[in-house]
């Protein structure tokens, strides 16, 4: 059986609009909730396949290139 959850967050004020305008950027729905479970895995396979194709970077690197990236 599949339990569904509702997550709910404070956030300091203009951080969601940030995160939205992020995810916007990416084409990223601030909404996930039609990812089906065959959908989460093939995100999860190409994810998987990037990194045993050496395709990563650090955290650091990552989030520096997003400060950069969105003026944040």
């Amino acid at each position: 059986m599949v339990k569904k959850t509702n997550l709910y967050a404070k956030l300091e004020q203009g951080l969601k609009e940030q995160v939205e305008s992020i995810l916007a950027q990416l084409d990223i729905p601030v909404s996930n909730t039609d990812l089906t479970e065959a959908g989460l895995n093939a995100k999860l396979e190409k994810g998987y396949a990037d990194f045993v194709q050496g395709n990563v970077k650090s955290a650091s690197e990552t989030f520096s290139d997003i400060r950069r990236d969105y003026g944040i």
